[in-house]
């Protein structure tokens, strides 16, 4: 399934832009099904994507909102993805959002699959969007090269190259059960493993699926 590639003059101009399809999407699925969901990811690429669609005046209070993957810390850590989430919520319309984190307090990710699947369990079968980033290693969520892109459930553990490296992140399988997939990143390195990915990266198994029709926003800045 090819995707639709987006440019961007900015990252600021890409999340905008996002957003506001986005706010279309979860509007029509709030008018069709009286809910929706959605998943996010964390990390820098995002931020401006938070601000304007957590600003949107939607029936934030029948939405829920999950993480793609997080980083297995505390959510008062600068490194959570949860922590991030959170603190672009507060004042915000999207504030009234369930919220469903991937972390807990087990000592390691392995350790909390079981009770974060069940947490997980209390949102539809699929989702009205997922969005994704990329990884220069064509690394998406937190499935990285080399590593199962699926567990026994709709998360897994995986291990990150770099610190912090124990990380927890929906299977490929969860994240391509969507309405809509998006794939948010900038910089030519990544837009050329989007339009040309290499066998075996995991962007390459989400762009060659056939399940769900991809949509990528990339800027240049």
């Amino acid at each position: 399934m090819t995707p639709e590639f987006r440019s961007f003059a900015s990252k600021a101009a890409a999340g905008a832009a996002l957003a506001d399809h986005m706010a279309v999407l979860l509007d029509q699925a709030l008018a069709r099904r009286g809910a929706a969901a959605l998943a996010l990811p964390g990390g820098r690429s995002p931020l401006p994507l938070f601000d304007a669609l957590f600003a949107r005046p939607l029936a934030w209070e029948r939405i829920s909102l999950t993480l793609t993957d997080d980083r297995w810390v505390p959510p008062a850590s600068p490194d959570s993805n949860q922590g991030l989430v959170r603190r672009h919520l507060e004042g915000r319309p999207a504030a009234a959002a369930h919220f469903i984190g991937l972390v807990s307090s087990a000592p390691a990710p392995a350790h909390g699959l079981a009770e974060i699947g069940a947490r997980l369990a209390t949102l539809p079968d699929r989702f009205d969007a997922v969005v994704l980033g990329l990884g220069d290693d064509g690394h998406v969520a937190s499935l990285f090269p080399g590593q199962p892109l699926d567990g026994d459930g709709p998360c897994l553990a995986g291990l990150a190259p770099k610190p912090p490296q124990a990380r927890i992140s929906l299977g490929l399988g969860r994240l391509l059960a969507t309405r809509a997939l998006f794939l948010l990143f900038g910089g030519d390195h990544r837009l050329g493993l989007a339009r040309r990915p290499p066998s075996g990266l995991p962007i390459a198994a989400v762009l060659e699926q056939t399940a769900v029709p991809v949509e990528v926003f990339h800027y240049h800045d």
